[in-house]
């Protein structure tokens, strides 16, 4: 109501609203993504500072987003006033776990404040900080990556191979926390390129990523795939023995078949290539977190 009265943005979930608003500011061009425009939170995050209207149009999000979550449905709430979501060690086709009735793996963050542990009990939060990474190097055998990996933080060691004419003997010799400081926007670009090889993203979801021209982030992508070397020959193998058998496997030995006969289709072969690693990762999380609950039990 404050957005329609104040700024005139009848509804803020309209892009032809926002997008009329925002021409009407002169902005709209900021905007721009692709053959169209893009107002998600990380689009207006990073225009914040241009008007007034956008910090109001993040808290309706925000705010539009928590009350539609269902955790606030009575009907998930037992008779001691706790609510008990149905955990699924095998929801997701990668073998991860996952929870429904309601979703409290997917909970926004702003939320967390309300899950408070029994009597007697504690939480404690673990980051599995780029795990995929260092799983797909393991499960690839990139003797490359897994060297990178090691190094601390995988994004800046990439981004000081790739970005090597553009950064001085002090940049190259830095440490991997301050590099991450000071080349944000360079780490940044590794990131993307690194989870968009993972994910499959194409030249045109990798551009909308990072604000950039489709020419460019195909050139970005296949200069990337050229320090690894062999991680892009067995992502390509990944997808050829994967059509030819019919399936992909993680680590563990669990297999997601093909649900069609005939052609490969590219979005199966992008799954082929994801799955070993997206499934592998779900064994490391699980069985570490496993190890986690026997070591805390004498806690």
């Amino acid at each position: 109501l404050f957005i329609t009265a104040r700024f005139g943005i009848k509804n803020y979930r309209s892009s032809n609203d926002l997008q009329a608003y925002f021409q009407k500011q002169g902005l709209l061009h900021h905007f721009k993504a692709g053959d169209g425009y893009c107002f998600d939170k990380e689009m207006l995050k990073l225009h914040e500072h241009r008007d007034p209207a956008i910090p109001f149009l993040q808290a309706a999000i925000r705010g539009s987003r928590i009350l539609s979550d269902r955790i606030f449905n009575p009907e998930f709430e037992g008779e001691d006033g706790r609510v008990r979501p149905d955990y699924r060690q095998l929801g997701a086709t990668t073998g991860r776990q996952t929870s429904q009735f309601p979703n409290m793996l997917g909970l926004d963050k702003r939320l967390w404040p309300i899950i408070i542990p029994e009597p007697g009990f504690g939480i404690f939060e673990v980051d599995w900080s780029q795990v995929e990474v260092g799983v797909a190097a393991a499960v690839y055998g990139d003797r490359i990556l897994i060297e990178m990996y090691n190094s601390g933080d995988v994004y800046s060691a990439m981004a000081k191979i790739f970005f090597k004419g553009q950064l001085t003997a002090d940049d190259l010799e830095m440490p991997s926390h301050l590099f991450k400081e000071k080349h944000k926007g360079l780490r940044t670009q590794m990131k993307a390129c690194t989870l968009g090889i993972i994910f499959g993203m194409t030249p045109i979801g990798l551009a909308a990523d990072l604000r950039i021209p489709i020419a460019e982030a195909t050139r970005l992508l296949d200069q990337f795939m050229g320090m690894f070397p062999e991680l892009r020959e067995a992502l390509h193998l990944a997808a050829e023995f994967g059509g030819l058998r019919g399936y992909a496997v993680a680590v563990s030995g669990m297999r997601r078949y093909r649900t069609y006969q005939g052609r490969v289709s590219s979005k199966e072969r992008n799954w082929m290539k994801n799955y070993p690693v997206q499934a592998s990762a779900g064994v490391v999380f699980k069985a570490a977190g496993n190890r986690l609950h026997r070591l805390y039990q004498g806690y």
